[in-house]
């Protein structure tokens, strides 16, 4: 017997019988789906149904006002065989509930369509000494990775930071580190199932701008109205080895507010400054309990700041922080800026790039492709190389001959594949990306994917060692662009190399197999006998073996799954 169970509440299904799709590889974005399987499901109304879904007053109004994402899990014969999101879409003019079951993952890429510098990385604050600096310039289990004097061939000791100044190379973040903050934020993990470590080796580069912290504090308990409790000048910084002060009147502060507050009423949160540019700004900390992430102005020629609540009650915080954000173009003179014990966080120094998309495009450079694991709440990163036709599975019995039809692929006979270029004027074997696929008998022209990283923008190569150099003795390089790479470790040196993340090398490397598939030119429809097992666990890494085809098959999609019926299945001859 079936049961569908939303939040935990068993529902009638009436007359309704569930039926189910998976989709797989998918070619137009180079990258699987994000809905692995998908069902639509009517239920006349009931006071249950109501209850979980709350009602609307009035049919016409669309389900995203008034719904939110809901559980469920499609139990049969006491089995669990199905679980993810159900999502109400319509209550129509018929009093019913039109609702979506969702794979478990369409939550979490909804969830990762924000922005990498929203994740929190409170932990990864880096801090500007020679202790910490040591520590963090391998990965190990820090996000960062620092050019350090044994990064680069041509680098010595005085040029960076453990003599005190800025190094004088781009920082870069560990990719894998950033997935596994983008998943475990939202209780999904991964499992890495490709034979490489260029995964593993992934970086990303920083902001253009790079912005520094000397000040922070963090409020933890009750405050009413009035001052807060900070002993000014507390955001005046004193340098360790001048022992002058070097906020007063040279650099320009501007000031970040993160954290939880539970107000009594609404107030008003009020910044001050003192010195020979006075500036005042106000902020509102609404009634009610709401999280907070604010940035004020820019403060100039400061020698205090003071805060000032006005309301009347009082304001309950949690971890909230203040803390100061100096831009690296306020320092002047590189070569004369003082940086120790200087924090560095990470959420403010990452690219401006949607997560959603960096995973994309890591994926896209290692060949990859995800299944989802709903039960355990984890994405398994596979490689196309790693497909293999000695572990296809054999579906000849299931196969039901006479049912299939074929077809060439329409659009992809002439494709670039990949739309990597340097800057104009930038080394030409880097980045590049243009590649055909040719098919005599096709002549259509698309980008299937469009990079949303360049190559290095500016490059010192030495024996193959790539440093994407930013500053000289006394100069800022502007417009440096995020980038994508990997490191590796050459002795006693470890290299940012970005020379390998090339659109022909990338082909041969991964994608070989798949683009003769493609040249081919071949999609066959046909129906097939499988069961519930077959359906609902079926692995999108394994092909699919044919003997009435002599040919094995990348299965694209399986769609309307239905228990004891014929099951429509979309497939790609290799």
């Amino acid at each position: 017997m079936a049961e569908l169970l939303i939040d935990g509440k068993n529902v009638e299904l009436g007359n309704n019988k569930l039926v189910f799709s998976k989709s797989g590889y998918s070619f137009e974005d180079w990258l699987t789906k994000d809905i692995p399987y998908s069902e639509r499901v009517t239920l006349p109304e009931t006071s249950l149904l109501n209850s979980i879904f709350f009602r609307p007053y009035s049919t016409e109004i669309i389900a995203k006002k008034f719904s939110k994402f809901h559980s469920y899990k499609y139990r049969d014969n006491g089995k669990i065989v199905s679980s993810g999101i159900a999502k109400l879409l319509k209550f129509n003019e018929n009093r019913e509930y039109e609702i979506q079951l969702l794979d478990g993952s369409f939550e979490l890429f909804e969830n990762i369509k924000g922005q990498l510098n929203l994740l929190d990385f409170e932990s990864s604050d880096f801090t500007f000494n020679g202790a910490a600096y040591t520590a963090k310039k391998i990965l190990n289990t820090s996000v960062w990775l620092w050019s350090a004097s044994s990064m680069h061939e041509e680098k010595t000791l005085p040029k960076n930071i453990l003599s005190g100044n800025l190094a004088f190379s781009r920082p870069y973040f560990s990719v894998k580190r950033l997935i596994e903050k983008m998943f475990s934020s939202n209780g999904w993990t991964y499992k890495l199932g490709i034979n490489t470590s260029l995964f593993d080796n992934f970086i990303i580069s920083a902001n253009n701008t790079f912005v520094f912290t000397s000040y922070e504090k963090v409020f933890n308990g009750t405050l009413a109205a009035g001052n807060f409790n900070l002993t000014a000048p507390v955001f005046i910084k004193t340098d360790t080895l001048t022992g002058v002060d070097i906020l007063n009147t040279t650099y320009k502060l501007r000031l970040r507010f993160r954290g939880n507050a539970v107000s009594d009423n609404d107030f008003i949160l009020q910044v001050s400054s003192t010195g020979a540019k006075p500036q005042t700004q106000t902020f509102v900390i609404n009634k009610g309990n709401f999280n907070y992430d604010l940035k004020s102005n820019e403060f100039d020629a400061v020698s205090a700041i003071t805060f000032t609540l006005i309301g009347v009650g009082n304001i309950e915080f949690t971890d909230f922080k203040i803390y100061t954000i100096i831009d690296e173009n306020d320092f002047g003179a590189m070569s004369a800026a003082i940086f120790t014990d200087f924090k560095v966080k990470t959420y403010d120094n990452l690219p401006n790039i949607d997560q959603k998309e960096l995973f994309k495009h890591c994926l896209v450079n290692i060949g990859g492709f995800f299944n989802t694991d709903n039960f355990r709440k984890r994405i398994n990163i596979e490689s196309i190389v790693t497909l293999s036709k000695l572990g296809a599975l054999d579906w000849s019995t299931k196969f039901v001959e006479d049912t299939e039809s074929i077809e060439p692929l329409s659009g992809y006979g002439k494709i670039n594949y990949f739309n990597y270029e340097n800057s104009k004027g930038k080394p030409v074997n880097l980045g590049r990306g243009d590649f055909l696929i040719d098919n005599a008998t096709l002549r259509d022209t698309q980008d299937v994917y469009n990079s949303i990283f360049e190559a290095s923008a500016e490059v010192t190569i030495t024996n193959k060692m790539i440093d994407n150099t930013i500053y000289n003795d006394t100069e800022r390089i502007n417009e440096v662009k995020t980038l994508i790479g990997y490191y590796e470790v050459q002795g006693a040196y470890t290299v940012a190399r970005f020379e390998n993340m090339n659109g022909n090398s990338i082909l041969m490397n991964y994608y070989k197999n798949f683009v003769t598939a493609i040249q081919k030119g071949e999609i066959m429809q046909a129906k097939f006998n499988i069961n519930k097992s077959d359906f609902f666990l079926f692995d999108f890494t394994k092909l699919v073996y044919l003997k009435q085809k002599k040919s094995v098959f990348y299965v694209l999609d399986i769609g309307n799954y239905s228990e004891n019926e014929m099951t429509d299945i979309t497939l790609l001859k290799t």
